[in-house]
């Protein structure tokens, strides 16, 4: 089989009566390059937007593949490769806010792909919108540790709001215990005088809808506007720091309640 350059974690595919998912073994294949696969546990990282989202993934894994190709999934992914080696490296996925999903061109044999025909309850097929919503809200946070919007590609943070309470109103997969949810990373663009007011009503908005914490465990927000109102890439290193911060915490919390089941 020929070396395989994907990116694509999960393909969308739909007839008149029916959405199929397709999976191109990428976490395989991913997993299976680690130098110690067997001894690496590594963390996701889903970013979610558009504009914004691919600037920061610029700034911050320059050498990544998922900042530069162009994607054919619904949601892609790869390793940070500057953690490849490291006992917890970190995967890189990236979708987007509204359905967008570029056509491959001719058969693709490079990789393995396995579909899966996804019914849905009632007579209508929803809008491929609502079903991308249950994909994110029910599928990927099933493998992810942290999930970062960027609330300029929703729209600003009160859109954002009403993406992630649809999200907990659909509701998780999982029946893992709450601390061990997806940690929720918001990156606002915010003048400085009203980021503070704003974060908190989207914390307050969002935390008091009952499924929250069936679905989250923790709500972050994170602002990068420069004083001059711009974003440059540097203005990211803030964002950077707090990512790394929420990965820690996240794998500290899963080797907690490994060691506390064990014990």
């Amino acid at each position: 089989m020929a070396s395989c350059t994907h990116v694509q974690w999960l393909t969308l595919r739909q007839d008149e009566t029916n959405f199929e998912l397709q999976y191109g073994n990428r976490l395989h294949n991913i997993t299976k390059c680690l130098p110690q696969p067997f001894t690496q546990y590594p963390s996701v990282v889903l970013f979610i937007g558009n504009r914004m989202k691919s600037k920061a993934l610029r700034s911050l894994y320059p050498q990544s593949a998922i900042s530069t190709c162009r994607k054919f999934g619904i949601v892609n992914i790869c390793i940070d490769s500057t953690t490849e080696n490291e006992e917890h490296p970190v995967l890189l996925a990236e979708s987007v806010p509204d359905y967008a999903q570029a056509k491959s061109r001719g058969k693709q044999t490079c990789h393995e792909a396995s579909n899966y025909p996804v019914p849905w309850p009632g007579l209508e097929i929803p809008r491929r919108q609502e079903f991308i919503d249950h994909v994110q809200a029910r599928l990927l946070s099933l493998f992810t540790d942290v999930i970062c919007l960027f609330a300029q590609d929703y729209g600003g943070l009160d859109a954002v709001a009403e993406r992630l309470i649809t999200w907990a109103t659909i509701g998780p997969a999982s029946n893992l215990e709450h601390p061990i949810r997806p940690r929720l990373l918001i990156v606002a663009n915010i003048s400085g005088n009203h980021f503070a007011s704003e974060a908190l009503r989207l914390q307050l908005k969002v935390l008091s809808h009952p499924g929250f914490s069936d679905s989250f465990s923790s709500l972050n927000v994170v602002n990068v506007l420069g004083v001059s109102g711009h974003t440059p890439r540097e203005h990211f290193s803030a964002f950077k720091q707090v990512l790394k911060e929420e990965i820690r915490l996240q794998r500290a919390t899963r080797i907690d309640r490994k060691s506390t089941r064990l014990n």
